[in-house]
């Protein structure tokens, strides 16, 4: 986008801002925060039924603690589970840009068996293309948006990763797995089917309109059909340079 843009001033904003702030509560008293994302599930097709292992990896005793209170965290929100299984990946860790931790599995041997997921992603040229003539976009970002996401139960068991206290399975999509990105494209694309005025790439979700009227109806469009999913949006995490946020969490940007 250009550098001549201007941004919508906040006293412009107050009547577009007072409509979405309502929609914005009844959209965060409506969901769950704890539940995945309705009527949607993640399976793992491979190309053989042979067990895959793999021995862990050595654990750096200054972030045990760290690691426990991660791992902690997890399974209180019901995206890990204690399980034995055949299967067992090791872990390791990164640092987020805040500083916590994230948990990452080591699923290569697994990824090398998983049947490809053909399902598309949107070219470039056709997300250009079809925000051609919209003038004010608002941009929403996805709270954790793969954990949002259930893995079938019949499939939980190949995600079994390796602690030094046991074994540990996943309940929801984690990162690493062969096709998930995919997966998560499609989900999306599936909840916000038919709406035109909306473009969705991977946790990403940009409303765009061609003025501000239509633009509060097209948010609240968008965010009742995320409430009626149970689909999760950080407000708190829109980070885009050459933009602004107003006080709702949305990004309003008007072009010349």
């Amino acid at each position: 986008m250009e550098n001549n843009n201007k941004f919508m001033n906040s006293e412009n904003l107050n009547k577009p801002n007072d409509e979405l702030n309502k929609v914005i509560e009844e959209y965060s008293t409506s969901i769950n925060i704890n539940e995945p994302i309705k009527n949607t599930s993640f399976q793992i097709k491979i190309s053989s039924s042979e067990p895959v292992k793999k021995k862990p990896y050595t654990i750096f005793h200054k972030i045990a603690s760290e690691l426990k209170d991660h791992i902690d965290e997890l399974l209180s929100k019901n995206i890990i589970k204690r399980f034995d299984s055949s299967y067992a990946f090791p872990w390791f860790v990164k640092r987020k840009p805040d500083g916590r931790l994230r948990l990452l599995i080591d699923y290569r041997k697994l990824n090398y068996i998983t049947i490809d997921d053909a399902y598309p992603f949107p070219s470039t040229k056709e997300l250009v293309r079809d925000l051609s003539g919209a003038k004010i976009f608002s941009q929403l970002d996805m709270e954790k948006g793969y954990y949002q996401i259930k893995i079938d139960s019949n499939d939980t068991y190949m995600t079994s990763f390796v602690l030094p206290n046991g074994l540990y399975e996943f309940t929801r999509m984690p990162f690493g797995l062969k096709n998930t990105p995919r997966i998560f494209q499609r989900v999306m694309q599936q909840i916000l089917n038919g709406l035109d005025f909306v473009k969705v790439y991977l946790d990403y979700i940009l409303i765009h309109s061609e003025n501000i009227n239509n633009h509060i109806q097209h948010c609240k469009i968008v965010l009742e059909r995320l409430k009626n999913h149970n689909v999760k949006i950080n407000f708190d995490k829109i980070n885009l340079s050459n933009m602004k946020l107003n006080t709702s969490g949305l990004l309003f940007l008007i072009k010349e």
